[in-house]
């Protein structure tokens, strides 16, 4: 998730397909090496996000 953090162009609009192609070349993406784990941790990152923007 900490790359998600580094990535000022990150918002929670975008999808998880434009999002993972933006990052495919980063080695901290490539070092999870499991599609549906790191579609998962966006998915929660995405979703901590909009619990914070709610409160």
């Amino acid at each position: 998730m900490q790359l998600l953090r580094d990535n000022k162009w990150f918002n929670i609009k975008l999808s998880w397909t434009v999002t993972q192609d933006a990052l495919k070349w980063d080695q901290r993406y490539m070092d999870v090496g499991d599609d549906a784990l790191s579609e998962k941790w966006f998915n929660e990152f995405r979703q901590n996000l909009v619990s914070i923007d709610v409160a």
